[in-house]
């Protein structure tokens, strides 16, 4: 749940999850207008920024009907972004080498008949990162 603000697809978000859970929701609806107008509180946490957009992003109504095939591909892109503008946070990504990388505890969802769990698939698209920051 970092907190470091970003652009992506025209809109500034204050974290992967904030711009992730606006994605699931069609453009141009209230509900991800709603998830994109999250501003983080002054003495928030990373966390607690991270779980208030998580919450929001629970209760909207216009999710997109692709969003079980588009989600994980969602969080590589706005992964990709963040780290894209945000040099430092690139070097701490490739000063980890060659070192496993797994996803915090969190939420799983079945799709196709099997599960899938955000503690495997984030740690899945950190490293994916990591190897395409060191591709010259």
């Amino acid at each position: 749940f970092q907190v470091r603000p970003f652009e992506f697809q025209g809109a500034t978000y204050h974290s992967c999850e904030q711009a992730y859970q606006a994605l699931k929701y069609e453009p141009g609806s209230q509900d991800r207008d709603r998830v994109a107008a999250i501003r983080p509180n002054v003495g928030e946490t990373d966390s607690a920024h991270g779980m208030r957009c998580w919450n929001v992003g629970q209760r909207g109504r216009a999710i997109r009907e692709d969003w079980d095939a588009a989600k994980v591909g969602a969080m590589l892109a706005v992964n990709r972004a963040k780290y894209a503008q945000h040099a430092d946070l690139a070097a701490d990504l490739l000063a980890t080498g060659t070192a496993a990388i797994i996803g915090g505890a969190s939420t799983s969802w079945r799709f196709r008949g099997e599960d899938h769990g955000w503690q495997r698939w984030n740690g899945l698209i950190q490293t994916l990162i990591r190897e395409e920051l060191r591709e010259p």
